[in-house]
């Protein structure tokens, strides 16, 4: 029986080139696709949380069999740069780009302590999403678990990622992907590679079937 799916999701749910390739045929929404699934993927690269829930306002009197947000990574990621400050910077031709270099330290990222949601930010949003999806199945993807490398590059990431999630665990329907095999993960500890849409399409077939 064909189920009607909508997914809002940040880049995983994309193609990549970089850094491993994964091809569009390879993706988790597309392998829901083909399994006989109606499948309205949603997918921006970079966003976060309170830029999906934007998204809502366009599926407003339509009505899904199940929905799955997977957004999380953007917002709980240590930063050195406000978003804002990111973009003044970045409109600043060149310039602009060494300032952002100098800045890019770990040390001032420990020190400013920013991330572009905060978790009660985020847990305002996680309801929202069910607000915003009365009486319809609304599923939350979680967070890539960390990992030392990660950790090594991006300091507290690990702690970000498991205090996010808590959040997401709390929402009451909760997809973990803390048994996500190694494999699945890009080098670049966030993305999927083939295995990593592999698996998670197996298990949400799994569980709408």
């Amino acid at each position: 029986m064909t189920k009607r799916i909508l997914l809002l999701t940040d880049s995983l749910s994309l193609p990549r080139s970089k850094p491993e390739f994964c091809s569009l045929d390879k993706t988790y929404p597309e392998l829901l696709r083909r399994a006989n699934n109606f499948v309205c993927n949603i997918a921006i690269g970079g966003a976060s949380s309170t830029d999906l829930l934007k998204q809502i306002f366009y599926f407003e009197g339509m009505t899904f069999d199940y929905i799955f947000i997977q957004s999380g990574i953007v917002d709980c990621t240590p930063r050195f740069l406000k978003r804002t400050e990111l973009k003044v910077l970045r409109s600043i031709p060149i310039f602009g780009n060494n300032i952002i270099g100098i800045l890019n330290k770990q040390w001032i990222r420990n020190i400013r302590n920013i991330t572009y949601t905060t978790p009660k930010k985020y847990k305002e949003n996680i309801q929202k999403f069910i607000d915003g999806f009365p009486n319809q199945k609304v599923y939350f993807i979680g967070i890539l678990p960390g990992n030392i490398a990660y950790e090594q590059s991006v300091k507290n990431i690990t702690k970000r990622i498991n205090q996010y999630n808590s959040i997401l665990k709390n929402s009451g329907n909760y997809i973990s992907m803390e048994n996500i095999p190694k494999e699945g993960i890009m080098s670049d500890h966030h993305h999927l590679t083939e295995v990593g849409h592999a698996y998670i399409f197996e298990t949400i077939n799994k569980m709408i079937n």
